[in-house]
C-alpha cells in the first residue's frame, strides 16, 4: 500500500494491524480500554486488590479458627497441621507453631475472623461500588452507611450460600458413604 508523497509503502503487518484495529469489535474494545485508562482504571484495580486483601486475611483466620474448633487436639489436628505446612515447606518452622497456637485459641480466632471478614468484605463491596460508579460515570447514589450495610448484607448472603454448599456436600458424603457400605443412610 502506498503512503503517497514519495514515502515507501507500509509493511504488510502494519497494513493488517491497521485493518484489524479499524474492525468494529476491535474499535469497541479500544473505546473501553481508553475509557478504563481515562478514569484511572489501573489505580482503581490496585485499590480493589488492596481491599480484597483485607477480606482475604480474616477469611483465612476464620478457616483456621473453625478448623481448630472442629478438629480439636488429636490425630485430625496433626494431619491438618501437616497439610498446612506441606503447602509452604520453607516456612515449616514458622507455620507449625503458628497453626498450633491458632488451634489452641480457636474460639477467639474464629470470632476475630468473622468480624474481620465482614469488615473487609464490606469495604471491598464499598470500593467496588465506588469504582464502578467512577468507571460508568456519576457518583454513587448511596451514602457511606447504606453502602456499608449492603456490603455486610452481601457478605451474609455469600456466607449463607457457602454454608448451604457445605451442608449439601456433607449430606452427599454421608449418603455416598452409607450407600457404599451397603446400608441405607436413614433406615
Amino acid at each position: 500500500m502506498a503512503r503517497g508523497h514519495g514515502l515507501p509503502p507500509l509493511p504488510v503487518w502494519e497494513v493488517r494491524l491497521a485493518r484489524l484495529l479499524g474492525w468494529g469489535p476491535a474499535r469497541r474494545v479500544r473505546v473501553v480500554v481508553d475509557g478504563y485508562r481515562a478514569v484511572g482504571g489501573p489505580l482503581l484495580a490496585a485499590g480493589l486488590a488492596y481491599a480484597a486483601l483485607f477480606a482475604l486475611v480474616p477469611g483465612i483466620l476464620l478457616i483456621l479458627g473453625i478448623a481448630g474448633v472442629v478438629l480439636g487436639e488429636g490425630r485430625l489436628h496433626d494431619r491438618f497441621v501437616a497439610s498446612v505446612v506441606e503447602i509452604l515447606p520453607p516456612l515449616r518452622a514458622l507455620l507449625e507453631p503458628a497453626v498450633d497456637e491458632l488451634t489452641s485459641r480457636a474460639a477467639s480466632i474464629t470470632g476475630l475472623g468473622v468480624v474481620g471478614l465482614a469488615w473487609g468484605a464490606s469495604r471491598f463491596y464499598s470500593a467496588l461500588e465506588a469504582a464502578l460508579a467512577r468507571v460508568f460515570g456519576g457518583v454513587s447514589p448511596r451514602g457511606w452507611l447504606r453502602r456499608t450495610g449492603l456490603g455486610i448484607l452481601s457478605v451474609g448472603a455469600l456466607g449463607a450460600v457457602v454454608l448451604a454448599i457445605t451442608i449439601l456436600a456433607a449430606v452427599r458424603e454421608f449418603v455416598g458413604a452409607a450407600e457404599g457400605g451397603g446400608g441405607r443412610p436413614l433406615a
